[in-house]
């Protein structure tokens, strides 16, 4: 498949291709039965009670990861932008029907792969290494969760949201930074209402420990 350089690049950062030539990548890219398709914001991408049969990297936009309580509250599971892979436990288990459904919340480009070459590996290096990197996609997604466990542990909606926007600080790597989340997906994602929500970011602005524009924030402290 063609790939440009922007493209490249991003795929670069993901720990499955790290560290690859261009060429070693198609190689693997093959390997993983690789295939890009778009998408515009709403579609539902994939719906729960069905299998996935591949796991997906978001090359552009924001792809969600939701699920429904049996009242019908929606639970935002992750919210996906460019760089953030997803789906990849799901698919490796084969399970029959995912409890989880996924959207497009803007439109957006998934790059789909499929596990039967890691699932049922073949016995040559690119097998192998195949099945090594899928292993530290698997590390670093429970890092991920523990994360969340950290924000949704904290007693208060105040020390939620810092410790939420600390993380997004920690991997953007500088005190401002974008979010890829709505008030309603933060709100969700966070498990209180919207107007809660927007009552303790704006005193928490006041506070002097926050600065934020729609959704770009800036962690004073």
């Amino acid at each position: 498949m063609g790939i440009d350089k922007k493209d490249r690049r991003l795929i670069g950062t993901w720990e499955l291709f790290s560290g690859l030539s261009d060429e070693e990548t198609d190689r693997l890219l093959e390997y993983l039965g690789a295939e890009e398709r778009s998408y515009s914001a709403g579609d539902h991408i994939h719906r729960s009670g069905t299998p996935l049969e591949h796991f997906g990297f978001v090359l552009s936009g924001v792809v969600q990861v939701c699920r429904d309580e049996p009242d019908g509250t929606r639970l935002l599971m992750a919210s996906n932008g460019p760089g953030d892979s997803f789906g990849e436990s799901l698919c490796y288990l084969r399970v029959k029907e995912a409890p989880v459904y996924i959207v497009a919340a803007q439109d957006c480009r998934v790059l789909w792969l499929r596990m039967d070459g890691v699932i049922d590996p073949a016995g040559d290096e690119l097998g192998r290494e195949a099945v090594s990197r899928v292993m530290s996609c698997f590390a670093r997604r429970a890092l991920a969760m523990n994360d969340r466990i950290q924000v949704l542990s904290q007693r208060s909606l105040r020390k939620k949201i810092h410790t939420l926007l600390q993380q997004y600080m920690r991997r953007s790597g500088g005190s401002t930074f974008t979010i890829p989340l709505s008030r309603d997906d933060m709100a969700v994602f966070l498990g209180c209402d919207r107007s809660a929500l927007s009552r303790e970011l704006a005193r928490m602005k006041e506070d002097g420990l926050i600065d934020y524009y729609r959704n770009s924030f800036k962690v004073l402290r």
